[in-house]
């Protein structure tokens, strides 16, 4: 994913060492100098940056303007986003893309189990349990659950979204 980053704002392979590292041990060699840097996708806090915040400070970088338009125009499941000031301890927020998650089943499950599924994953007790769980729990909404899709709809999952008034 690094290099979709790295490449819309110009940099090429040559131009930088990779390392694939997890976000922990990443995080230290960024603390110990080992890196510059490092990216991660997930929801924000990162247990990982949450830690270099209040330890070392960080500062986060922005994927904004041209460089987010060329990403999301390469790949539907890029969206913008935002993280807020002060997610992170003393760390201006920024302007950023993002991936949402998505629930994913095999073509060959049946379209009435999918549906149900669906519904059930949109329901007053699972809208509960999102509020309550991580902090971007909040964030998934049913008006925006069909926003960077990166691939089909499973059959069951369309006739909730159209029965919701998401789909035409």
């Amino acid at each position: 994913m690094s290099d979709s980053y790295l490449g819309a704002f110009g940099l090429k392979d040559a131009d930088y060492k990779a390392e694939n590292l997890k976000p922990g041990p990443s995080a230290e060699k960024l603390k110990d100098g080992g890196i510059d840097a490092f990216f991660i996708t997930g929801g924000f806090p990162i247990a990982a940056v949450t830690e270099l915040a209040t330890t070392t400070g960080v500062e986060l970088l922005p994927i904004d303007g041209d460089v987010a338009s060329k990403l999301m125009a390469s790949a539907k499941f890029f969206a913008a986003d935002t993280i807020p000031d002060g997610v992170y301890k003393d760390v201006k927020g920024v302007k950023t893309v993002s991936v949402g998650a998505q629930w994913v089943t095999s073509a060959k499950v049946p379209e009435a189990l999918v549906y149900e599924v669906t519904k059930a994953l949109w329901s007053d007790k699972t809208r509960a349990a999102l509020d309550a769980g991580h902090a971007k729990g909040k964030a998934i909404q049913k008006a925006t659950a069909l926003s960077g899709l990166g691939i089909p709809l499973h059959a069951g999952a369309q006739k909730f979204y159209k029965e919701a008034g998401l789909l035409k």
